[in-house]
């Protein structure tokens, strides 16, 4: 639930200047938007769009420690998958449809090994029971 919240609170921070630098130059998309939230991160709309959808999906799934469990997988997944998409086309191709900064690269890079080591570490704690059926080799052909 809190990653959820945070990716949120990120969305709609995004949208309001002070927060975010240069937002007289905040696009809806593409490399050309130069507005920086926290004067670190390039944004764009879309980019606060993308972060308020992931962070809705957060919550939603949360509401199970199973969904919970997916969503941090999931997400991390995507975050790294759009960390090395921001490294390969660079920051000024017209590829860069999200308004990707270095910044926000290695910032995806890290959140994405995050929820993916919360996730591993959720399915490791002590105590957890597993929920798959642990099979006896010796009870196979056993039954009558």
């Amino acid at each position: 639930m809190g990653a959820g919240i945070v990716l949120i609170v990120v969305g709609i921070l995004g949208f309001i200047p002070g927060i975010t630098t240069n937002y007289s130059e905040l696009r809806f998309f593409g490399p050309d938007s130069k507005a920086l939230f926290l004067g670190l991160f390039q944004v764009s709309m879309l980019l606060n769009i993308v972060q308020l959808a992931i962070g809705a999906t957060g919550l939603t799934m949360s509401r199970t420690a199973m969904g919970a469990r997916n969503f941090l997988m999931g997400s991390g997944l995507l975050y790294i998958v759009l960390s090395i998409y921001g490294f390969i086309v660079g920051v000024d191709s017209a590829a860069n449809f999200l308004s990707l900064n270095t910044m926000d690269n290695w910032g995806l890079h890290g959140d994405g090994r995050s929820n993916g080591r919360r996730r591993l570490a959720d399915d490791k704690a002590p105590g957890r029971r597993r929920k798959d059926p642990v099979i006896n080799p010796r009870d196979i052909g056993s039954r009558e």
